[in-house]
């Protein structure tokens, strides 16, 4: 395996959408389809002709309205060679983020590149300043839990239907 790529997604939805077709809902169908439903939606409205006659504030509060924190949402694609093998997808709120989600093709579990896109993570949150990362997870998924006290996440919350709350907090860094 050579070294993972990470690419920004921004105004790419061709490339959002082979990501919703090759990594999320092969794995995650049960409960992405309201993602794929408001995503699709968002698609077609920033496609629409009124769109391009707004003005950056105007479109920053319909999608906010219309759409919440999804529309905030950084993502990266992730790729081994040319191959489309992962996503990561978080938020900013403040000095902290919000991991939405690390979603690895199956082919490539448990050959330790969960910890290396996290690592990733780390590094970008780091170099933004921000002060904690919190996410949520099912905890009936087998080794989730383990995974990310391994990744130093603590805190872990009382379950909130089959979810758990945890977090992790950096402290200052003394680089220059």
């Amino acid at each position: 395996m050579n070294k993972l790529i990470y690419n920004l997604i921004e105004n790419d939805n061709e490339l959002k959408l082979k990501i919703w077709n090759e990594i999320i809902y092969p794995q995650y169908f049960y409960i992405e389809n309201i993602y794929y439903e408001w995503y699709n939606d968002l698609i077609t409205y920033k496609q629409s002709e009124k769109w391009n006659t707004l003005n950056e504030d105007e479109k920053k509060e319909i999608l906010i309205s219309k759409y919440g924190e999804r529309c905030n949402l950084i993502e990266y694609a992730i790729y081994n060679n040319d191959e489309l093998i992962g996503w990561l997808c978080y938020t900013i709120q403040s000095k902290i983020s919000i991991l939405k989600y690390v979603i690895i093709n199956e082919e490539y579990q448990n050959k330790g590149l969960g910890s290396k896109i996290m690592n990733f993570y780390f590094d970008l949150m780091q170099k933004h300043n921000i002060k904690e990362i919190q996410l949520s997870f099912n905890y009936f998924t087998e080794g989730l839990k383990e995974f990310y006290l391994k990744m130093g996440f603590k805190g872990i919350t009382k379950p909130s239907g089959t979810h758990i709350t945890i977090s992790k907090k950096f402290r200052k860094s003394n680089k220059k």
